[in-house]
């Protein structure tokens, strides 16, 4: 029995890959570039909203805590954390201690009539969330000045 050779020829005898071929490869490899880099960057992303969340928290806060001040016959903020802790949760839901997940807020009494609050960014722990009193709103500081009422970017 003799065998057939049959050669698949293509046109003009040519070797290498078609256009179709490269297009289609090419499709592939963008389509999986792109969902690797989606995986990659969705830790960033959960960060950068962990901050929004921090500074939304802050600034309800601080506006328990000035509520406790207007509110309050001596009229003075609370001398420490843990009786700001125990006296503005009549002023805002919750200490948000934990939200999102390994963020503590800490009060710090800086005298007669002002105080901090911050947290640490999700972003770059070198930098704080900072509320004072003196300032009556929400700033992006240095961790090194976070006990006292300046110290800001």
């Amino acid at each position: 029995m003799k065998k057939s050779n049959i050669n698949i020829i293509r046109p003009n005898n040519t070797l290498g890959f078609t256009l179709v071929e490269l297009v289609v490869v090419v499709s592939l490899v963008a389509v999986l570039s792109t969902f690797t880099l989606q995986v990659i960057n969705s830790g960033d992303k959960k960060r950068v909203s962990e901050d929004g969340v921090k500074q939304s928290n802050l600034q309800k806060l601080a506006i328990g805590i000035e509520a406790y001040y207007a509110g309050e016959l001596p009229g003075d903020y609370p001398l420490t954390e843990a009786v700001a802790k125990s006296v503005v949760i009549n002023y805002v839901e919750n200490w948000p201690d934990g939200e999102p997940v390994n963020s503590f807020y800490e009060y710090v009494y800086v005298s007669a009539g002002k105080f901090v609050v911050y947290v640490i960014k999700s972003t770059d722990a070198n930098l704080i969330y900072k509320y004072s009193s003196d300032w009556g709103l929400v700033k992006e500081c240095s961790y090194i000045n976070r006990a006292n009422s300046d110290g800001c970017l």
